[in-house]
């Protein structure tokens, strides 16, 4: 890939340029857009007959994700990241798990646009989808064989390997650590609501709870609210995503946690299609939302009224990180800066 700093602020706006040109050809129903030999309008409109949970429209909302982090991206970071003594090119391994498609693409491109060969092992039902767009975004073929590979079976030589929601057994987690390593781990997010937010804000927090039937690296998973908080202005927000009942991988999941809560006792709330309980232990299961209460003293401080929270980004309102291009960028930035 280039390696000054203008061609690298150039090469990530190409590709959210061709983003916007993928999505205008589905939008406008123009004639097809072919890369090589595929219509890519058509191979993302089927592509949930491969993986159901890559629908069109989530494939869509992670391409507009990426596209805004692209242009968004503080670009001399790139470039910051190969000044950190590096002088030939080093070759990164990444092991994607994704929830969300394309989730962990933006730190290939990242790397891929910093100077990286950038080696990818990715789950076989999103092998095809991550080697289309991310060939059809990088652009020159001659320039993708040089700069990504998706990686078919073991893992040719490398000097440094991230893991993207991919945690290892104790086993294999010792081995690589004779290796640079980085884990990028699911947590989700934590939402602290008032019970005062605006119309827009709920539903804002109800796409980042929904969107990728909650199953993204950064999809909302559990809610610090006042005691006694009124949902039903949420429940309201929330009630669009209703027909996610109909998924049959989401509603397995969604009965599969039904019956475990039924079968334990556990105290919850069955909006229908999601199921609302304050048991921590539940927190991150697709087709559960967790909460907790918060007593707000005389000072305005916040006090837990249940206890057991995982530790988690926390923010007020909808999750904010949404829009940027790496899933950790600090984090990113540092680790290739290290190798």
């Amino acid at each position: 890939m280039t390696t000054d700093l203008h061609s690298r602020k150039t090469e990530f706006a190409m590709m959210a340029d061709r983003i916007d040109l993928l999505l205008q050809a589905e939008s406008t129903g123009a004639d097809p857009l072919i890369w090589q030999g595929t219509d890519l309008v058509e191979f993302i409109s089927d592509y949930h007959n491969t993986d159901s949970w890559y629908t069109r429209e989530f494939i869509h909302e992670s391409l507009r994700h990426l596209a805004s982090g692209l242009r968004t991206m503080p670009w001399n970071s790139a470039n910051h990241a190969r000044e950190q003594g590096i002088t030939n090119q080093k070759t990164l391994a990444l092991i994607i798990n994704p929830g969300a498609p394309l989730e962990g693409a933006g730190e290939v491109l990242f790397a891929a646009v910093a100077g990286y060969h950038c080696i990818v092992k990715l789950p076989e039902k999103s092998v095809r989808l991550y080697r289309t767009l991310l060939e059809y975004l990088m652009g020159i073929p001659e320039r993708v064989s040089g700069s990504l590979v998706i990686a078919d079976g073991p893992l040719p030589r490398f000097d440094g390997i991230v893991f993207v929601n991919a945690l290892q057994k104790t086993d294999v987690a010792d081995y690589f650590r004779q290796w640079p390593h980085l884990y990028l781990s699911y947590s989700g997010t934590t939402v602290i609501l008032t019970g005062e937010e605006p119309e827009q804000a709920l539903k804002e927090t109800a796409a980042g709870i929904c969107n990728f039937y909650g199953r993204s690296f950064r999809s909302i998973k559990s809610l610090k609210v006042p005691e006694h908080y009124d949902f039903s202005a949420l429940k309201e927000a929330l009630s669009v995503y209703g027909h996610f009942i109909n998924h049959s991988r989401y509603f397995n999941h969604y009965e599969y946690n039904k019956s475990v809560f039924l079968i334990n006792a556990v105290a919850f709330e069955d909006l229908g299609f999601l199921l609302l309980t304050r048991d921590q232990a539940f927190k991150g299961n697709t087709g559960v939302l967790v909460y907790e209460e918060y007593k707000v003293d005389s000072d305005g401080d916040h006090h837990t009224v249940n206890t057991g929270l995982e530790q988690s980004d926390e923010s007020g309102g909808k999750e904010s990180k949404g829009e940027d291009l790496l899933l950790e960028k600090d984090v990113f930035l540092r680790f290739l800066g290290g190798l």
